[in-house]
């Protein structure tokens, strides 16, 4: 291939063939003898690696930052521009923008594409985790791939390799392949986190290979997650069922009575409860993150207020509604109970535990806005833990942790996103202890039918100790939920 004498890129597209080559001709030349002598310690450990080179003269990583990399790199493999993210000393957009200079090599947005399901069979998983590529499209012979760094002349060899096709590499974001493999490459058999990292522990006593594989699979889950968040901190509104407007716009100008039936239609509609409360707890009301309870913020908002939330609101489909309909059941009765079980015990006020009941499922209703079709993959009668282990199965992570951190972002009360984001282990709750094992009793002993589970509290059993409970206090406690 013949390269314009005017071009400044150092690796270009055949246009014959479609491979990317490297220009030998826009490295500088050698050094003389006389220019190495007695410089030869400052000769920067990157010069061999044209990839390194490219980041050094970009001013994106010193030549100490890349040097640590690739020791890190030659003991536990990985790609290099992955551990400088992960170490710090790379910006993600940074080496998007510098991989979008480089000759030959076309940008592809993968924010809203769906993949071909048929596809995810042409690359195994740890070829796309490992070389941070993507197979796109196939057209006879040919393999469009997106890749983070389409320069990577090792990986694209390693596909040819696999697939025995010729691969077109387009450029993909970071972040946007993250967000695929997370949809589309999930680990297979209903295998959750916890069983994953318990097997890899068993396997690195037999081979000390393992360590760093597992450790390569975590950095990666983490990232998955990192991504996932910052998909969540974009969320500005949720959905409610569509029924709910009209519930809400007939107890308007009822009275008091019409306001106590309303802390009733918001304990039932979490994605609602959750918007009243991020309202009053705006600085408008002048009690920012003070507001942890529903009848408060009723009264703060009026009937008035409320109507003009839920009428100006987005309306879930009724696919979506209906999938939805055990957990917005769930999510009432285990607000019911957390406030009798907080009455009981006297270890928690029983509006601001039944705040918590309401809102513990809110982050299954955000993924559900973040990915319809995916979260419709969901069995609908799955509750608690369970539908915790099934949504990080799909997504990479749970209600609690993605509810926390969207409660913790709309300024709620530190007490209640605590409880959220830690009722599946209460102790990582700290100060929020209490609140958190209440709204633990409170999941455990109400089934998706919404009766009492004397099954369900026999995986709870230390948590109910240490709020001074047994099975029969709780039942007994619960009583009237059966009325």
């Amino acid at each position: 291939m013949r390269v314009l004498s005017s071009a400044t890129a150092r690796v270009y597209k055949c246009v014959k063939c479609g491979a990317l080559v490297e220009d030998a001709a826009a490295a500088p030349p050698p050094p003389t003898t006389a220019e190495t002598e007695g410089v030869k310690k400052t000769v920067p450990a990157d010069t061999a690696d044209p990839f390194a080179m490219l980041l050094r003269e970009a001013g994106l990583a010193t030549a100490e930052q890349i040097a640590e990399a690739q020791r890190i790199q030659e003991e536990s493999g990985g790609k290099l521009f992955d551990i400088l993210i992960r170490n710090g000393h790379l910006n993600r957009d940074d080496l998007h923008s510098l991989m979008s200079r480089q000759g030959g090599v076309a940008s592809l947005s993968l924010a809203f594409f769906t993949l071909d399901r048929e596809l995810t069979n042409i690359l195994p998983r740890d070829v796309v985790v490992q070389h941070f590529v993507l197979p796109i499209d196939k057209l006879g012979r040919l393999l469009t791939v997106a890749m983070v760094c389409p320069t990577d002349m090792e990986a694209i060899a390693e596909i040819q390799k696999v697939t025995k096709l010729r691969v077109k590499p387009m450029l993909c974001t970071y972040d946007d392949f993250l967000g695929v493999v997370q949809k589309y490459y999930r680990a297979s058999g209903g295998s959750t986190p916890e069983s994953e990292r318990a097997a890899l522990l068993e396997e690195d006593k037999k081979s000390p290979a393992r360590a760093v594989e597992q450790q390569a699979r975590e950095s990666f889950a983490a990232a998955v997650s990192m991504a996932l968040m910052q998909r969540v901190d974009k969320v500005d509104r949720l959905e409610i069922g569509p029924d709910v407007p009209a519930r809400v716009a007939a107890l308007v100008g009822v009275g008091n009575d019409g306001l106590a039936k309303l802390v009733s239609v918001l304990g039932g509609s979490p994605p609602l409860a959750v918007t009243a409360l991020w309202t009053v707890n705006t600085s408008a009301y002048g009690i920012q993150e003070r507001v942890d309870n529903l009848p408060m913020a009723v009264a703060l908002l009026g009937d008035q207020g409320i109507n003009l939330l839920a009428s100006n609101a987005r309306r879930m489909t009724p696919v979506m509604d209906k999938h939805l309909s055990v957990l917005t059941r769930h999510a009432r009765r285990v607000g019911e109970a957390a406030a009798l079980l907080a009455k009981a015990t006297g270890r928690g006020i029983p509006n601001v535990a039944q705040c918590a009941g309401a809102l513990y499922p809110i982050g299954s209703f955000v993924l559900a806005v973040l990915d319809p079709a995916e979260y419709m993959k969901i069995d609908p009668v799955l509750v608690g833990r369970a539908r915790v282990e099934a949504e990080r199965d799909v997504f990479g992570a749970g209600h609690e942790e993605v509810g926390g951190r969207l409660l913790g972002r709309w300024h709620m009360p530190t007490s209640i996103f605590e409880a959220v984001r830690c009722y599946i282990d209460p102790y990582d709750a700290g100060d929020c202890y209490d609140l958190a094992a209440l709204l633990q009793v409170a999941v455990a002993s109400i089934t998706a039918e919404g009766v009492l589970d004397s099954e369900g509290l026999k995986g709870v059993a230390d948590t109910m100790e240490s709020l001074g409970l047994d099975a029969t206090g709780v039942q007994a406690a619960l009583a009237s939920l059966n009325g």
